[in-house]
């Protein structure tokens, strides 16, 4: 499962990379780069679901998107 591939990939140190750092883990994993930081989140939130944790970041963007278009 691709869930605990990049899980893996987070127990090396996720926290320590940078942008470029979690581009090639993503690219070297096959995935985009938002599941792996979705993923290193998810492991330091264990209660909160993928799901749960989407639509946060959902209402985030569309929050923002709207206060950019108010201005």
């Amino acid at each position: 499962m691709k869930h605990q591939r990049i899980s893996r990939e987070l127990e090396l140190g996720l926290k320590k990379h940078t942008i470029d750092g979690v581009e090639k883990i993503s690219e070297n994993l096959g995935v985009h780069p938002i599941s792996v930081l979705v993923a290193s989140y998810l492991r330091e939130q264990p209660e909160m679901t993928v799901q749960e944790l989407l639509e946060r970041i959902r209402s985030d963007l569309d929050s923002d998107s709207n206060s950019s278009s108010d201005a």
